[in-house]
């Protein structure tokens, strides 16, 4: 009964055919949204010493400009390295501000029309909110619970935040008079990553590039197919000469682990 409500079985022919369009609409815009940020090639390009921090295999990983400039784009891989271990302070916010910028004009109207879209979608289903058509069949139940767990939540860990922030504060206040930087009293939204990690190197004793010798690609690739042929029953076959777009790009073949039918193939 409930399942066939949120379809809007109860209701008439006319606005079950708004529900549909509505959905088809979100649909649509759903995946306008993802191909804009998996299409999105911007990079930024910075020096050799505007890198600092970052190990020379990354670097010597990066494509060059004509002017000799390293290029970085807005892709996790690049971000996430650079966000951890660039000293530089501007390059990070640099890449800070561009990667949460990324596709900002036509995303941001995707946003809108699709929050719009929601909230008619809810309307007619006789929802308060969309969050709550949503959190229906979600262990939370609705939007007034989540929103007291979220509160208590904060209040709880608020205290917590509050010291491990001066603590970050104290590693950045140290580095900064140990380099002869000015100060400015922040923690930017580009500064916490980074100290974050100096913390863990520090206190933990964690260094992530010193993992990586125990977790080639290879092994890690062959480790998650073999789980998830287990679980799946299925063979993933590596298919060899394939017709890609990149030497670095493989391609499997997936196939039945009882029969051997071919179920299709992914890179």
């Amino acid at each position: 009964v409930r399942d066939g409500r949120r379809l809007g079985l109860h209701l008439s022919d006319d606005v079950r055919s708004k529900v549909k369009d509505v959905d088809q609409q979100l649909s649509k815009l759903s995946i306008d949204f993802s191909r804009n940020l998996a299409e999105e090639s911007t990079t930024l390009p910075f020096t050799r010493e505007q890198l600092e921090g970052m190990t020379d295999d990354f670097i010597d990983s990066l494509e060059k400009a004509d002017d000799g400039k390293y290029l970085v784009t807005l892709k996790y891989p690049h971000t996430v390295p650079i966000g951890n271990m660039a000293k530089n302070a501007d390059t990070r916010r640099q890449l800070n501000v561009a990667f949460n910028s990324r596709c900002k004009a036509e995303n941001t109207r995707i946003l809108e029309e699709m929050l719009e879209l929601r909230k008619k979608k809810a309307t007619l289903l006789s929802y308060p909110t969309y969050a709550d058509y949503v959190l229906e069949t979600r262990m939370a139940g609705g939007s007034e619970e989540v929103h007291n767990f979220l509160s208590t939540l904060s209040e709880r860990l608020t205290p917590l935040s509050t010291r491990e922030f001066a603590k970050l504060l104290d590693y950045k206040k140290d580095e900064c008079s140990s380099l002869g930087r000015p100060f400015d009293g922040k923690m930017n939204a580009w500064d916490v990553n980074y100290y974050k990690t100096r913390v863990e190197e520090k206190e933990y004793s964690i260094d992530q590039d010193k993992y990586k010798v125990y977790f080639p690609m290879e092994k890690v690739t062959e480790g998650l197919l073999g789980i998830y042929q287990d679980l799946l029953g299925v063979v993933f076959t590596k298919v060899d000469n394939a017709n890609v777009w990149h030497p670095d790009v493989t391609m499997y073949r997936v196939t039945e682990k009882e029969n051997g039918w071919i179920l299709g193939s992914f890179y």
